[in-house]
Formats: C-alpha cells, structure tokens, sequence
C-alpha cells in the first residue's frame, strides 16, 4: 500500500497520506475521488477566471520630457534668464 501512495501525482498523494487508509482498496477509492475533485475544482476555476488581455508594456522614448512634463530645471530660458514654466 505504501508504493502505491508513494506512486501517486503530488496532488493527490498528500491528500490520500492525510486521510490514513488502512488498505489498498482505500487507499485507490479515496485516490479516485481526491483526483475527481481536483478535476472539477481546475474545471471551475478555469470557467469563472475572468480574461484580461496580456500586458505589453511600451518601450520607453528617449525624450527628455517625462510624463509629467518637462522638469523644473527645464523652465527657465536659457537664452533670457527669465521664468517660461506653466502659469
């Protein structure tokens, strides 16, 4: 009995080990059922996941201008020395 649980598909092995069969026969049963619920659940979880685009980030321009706009030390003119940022 101990081969075959040590047999079994991780995702079940543990699962029979915890229920402590006392024979093969148990053992097998409670394998089949524990294999059939994770079946269903897969099934279930693939049914309700909700599907979302993949994400692609964009590639990142080399502007020295950020999202926000162009930086404080941009503001100035450098030409007059006087103040051009946003008003």
């Amino acid at each position: 009995m101990g081969y075959f649980i040590a047999g079994l598909k991780d995702e079940i092995r543990l699962d029979v080990r915890v229920k402590q069969p006392k024979t093969l026969f148990e053992s097998i049963s409670m394998a089949h059922l524990i294999e059939e619920r994770n079946q269903f659940q897969k099934k279930t979880s693939n049914h309700f996941r909700p599907t979302t685009p993949p994400f692609h980030p964009r590639q990142q321009q080399n502007s020295t201008v950020g999202l926000l706009g162009s930086s404080p030390s941009q503001w100035t003119s450098q030409t007059t020395g006087t103040f051009s940022g946003p008003v």
